[in-house]
């Protein structure tokens, strides 16, 4: 029955950095452009177990079993615990996030996959050329995920192309074959290569910036941009960069804020990134965005595929806007058979507040960390702005004798990102009446 199912969505989202990952315990390795997780959507009964497995992506085409080098966590330890070996347990009822994390990435979703495609539908290579193929999950909430890691890879036709476990395929021979995918219980309709003698005058494909947008909430600045391909060609690998206040038109050697590495691009299709800035100083700042600028790709007309500058400024004594929980009053009462304690929060921010625990701790002797987990809880689905809750937990006991020191936090997960967090607890004294 579904009602003692833990679910532990944890579909993988390439989460692409062009940082290296921090391990001394291994050798040299190529930047990490993608941690994917595995199985990408597991259901589980109470205490019962799944192994998950995390892998790591390098710009060098190489891949590697990062089980045991990432820190795992869930977002909810009531629902779902998880060892460091990523053997993860039922405990409770509920959905909760599991999530992977090195030195210098995430990948985490927390939606259940409804369908898997291949992108790109096709692709022209030279023998002995590469292009990357990745399985694109749509999530329920609207969102995607790369699954590539989750799936086993074929060609239709191995004397034609080859493709390996992170979906690269290689031109063998020449001719037109499948590339063929099964993602758990999906299987997506076969994507197209093509290989060419080499030589061949390949069909060319044309990159651009088809959108670029600035978004200033406080000292935090969001970065969005869309990569279109409109020629009639595959785009090998290439970058897309983000420049900060540089000193005029960006160029090769420009430093960026953000380099973004993108697999490959088939023709006519876009590809979405997102960068956030955070932190900046007060005052007047630019940005640019350009796709491709060493020329890695055998684009024809360079001049559209850098977009800027937009102008914005940070302002003294900016904060970021969104939810902000607050405790504003908390008290207890007892009679040392039956205690009584009341719980106030609101929601003091201008934005809504998306499902988050209130937990309660009988009696500690320190006050409680994001994390903890109190004697008693409360789970809100949602609180509006300016909105306002009382909770009023029981208990059938209390302190016999002297004081007991209660406290109460609210987004006790740390599931709901806010300006200021130092508002989220607070303790009083629950004295025997």
């Amino acid at each position: 029955m579904l009602g003692h199912l833990a679910l532990l969505p944890v579909v993988a989202m390439i989460g692409c950095t062009s940082s290296p990952v921090e391990d001394s315990g291994v050798a040299a390795r190529g930047e990490l452009v993608g941690l994917g997780l595995a199985p990408f959507d597991p259901n589980i009964a109470r205490s019962e177990t799944v192994q998950l497995f995390a892998e790591g992506f390098f710009d060098d085409n190489s891949h590697e079993d990062l089980t045991t080098e990432v820190s795992w966590s869930t977002s909810d330890e009531r629902v779902v615990v998880v060892n460091a070996s990523g053997l993860a347990q039922g405990v409770e009822v509920g959905q909760a996030t599991v999530i992977a994390t090195t030195a210098s990435g995430v990948s985490t979703a927390a939606a259940e996959v409804t369908a898997v495609q291949i992108s790109p539908p096709k692709a022209e290579v030279e023998l002995n050329d590469t292009a990357q193929f990745s399985a694109i999950a749509d999530l329920a909430d609207g969102t995607t995920g790369n699954v590539s890691s989750s799936c086993t890879w074929s060609t239709g036709d191995a004397g034609v192309a080859t493709i390996d476990t992170t979906g690269r395929a290689k031109g063998v021979g020449p001719g037109t074959t499948s590339v063929n995918a099964v993602c758990g219980s999906f299987t997506p309709s076969a994507a197209e290569i093509t290989v060419f003698e080499q030589g061949f005058d390949l069909p060319t494909p044309d990159l651009s910036i088809g959108f670029f947008d600035v978004t200033v909430n406080g000292s935090e600045v969001g970065l969005s941009a869309v990569v279109n391909n409109t020629g009639d060609g595959y785009a090998a690998d290439f970058n897309v960069e983000f420049f900060l206040d540089p000193p005029g038109t960006p160029g090769p050697n420009t430093p960026a804020a953000m380099s973004l590495w993108i697999p490959g691009l088939g023709a006519g299709l876009s590809n979405p990134v997102q960068f956030t800035l955070e932190d900046l100083s007060e005052g007047q700042h630019t940005v640019w965005v350009a796709a491709d600028l060493d020329e890695r790709t055998a684009d024809p007309t360079q001049r559209n595929n850098i977009e800027g500058p937009i102008s914005f400024n940070i302002e003294a004594g900016s904060s970021i806007t969104g939810p902000d929980l607050v405790i504003t009053d908390f008290y207890g009462i007892s009679d040392s058979v039956d205690t009584l304690w009341g719980v106030e929060f609101k929601n003091e921010g201008d934005d809504v507040a998306d499902a988050f625990w209130v937990d309660l701790f009988y009696d500690v002797a320190t006050t409680p960390e994001e994390g903890d987990l109190g004697d008693d809880f409360l789970w809100v689905p949602t609180l509006a702005p300016g909105a306002s809750f009382v909770w009023e937990p029981e208990l059938d006991d209390g302190p016999a004798s002297g004081t007991w020191s209660s406290c109460a936090y609210v987004d006790s997960s740390g599931s709901i990102s806010e300006a200021v967090e130092t508002n989220n607890v607070m303790c009083a004294d629950v004295d025997v009446f």
